[in-house]
């Protein structure tokens, strides 16, 4: 488990029981925002690296939290993601929020 993942989720870093496929989701999520916060060699490689970046922040967003300990290290680590800040972005938010609701609703 990587350091900062390990800081950003203290449940998963202590060995709480949290899905492995929340932890890749969160791995898969942090491994593609530094690649969006680097400098690419050029515009299509900035553009590429925010779409996965976007992607991946898509898929923690909207994933449904089996266990409280899920939805704590799932809010730890968004509650450091950067581009949280400026989460004005209505697909991002609406994906997280229908994550803590009843499959259908």
């Amino acid at each position: 488990m990587s350091n900062h993942l390990a800081a950003a989720a203290p449940a998963a870093a202590r060995g709480v029981a949290v899905s492995l496929e929340l932890l890749r989701l969160i791995e898969t999520h942090r491994l593609a925002w530094d690649a969006f916060a680097k400098p690419g060699d050029s515009d299509a490689e900035e553009v590429e690296a925010e779409a996965a970046e976007y992607a991946a922040a898509t898929a923690l967003c909207a994933y449904r939290c089996r266990t409280i300990e899920e939805v704590r290290v799932k809010a730890a680590y968004l509650r450091r993601y950067p581009g949280l800040a400026e989460l004005g972005d209505t697909e991002l938010i609406a994906a997280l929020l229908q994550s803590f609701c009843e499959e259908g609703a």
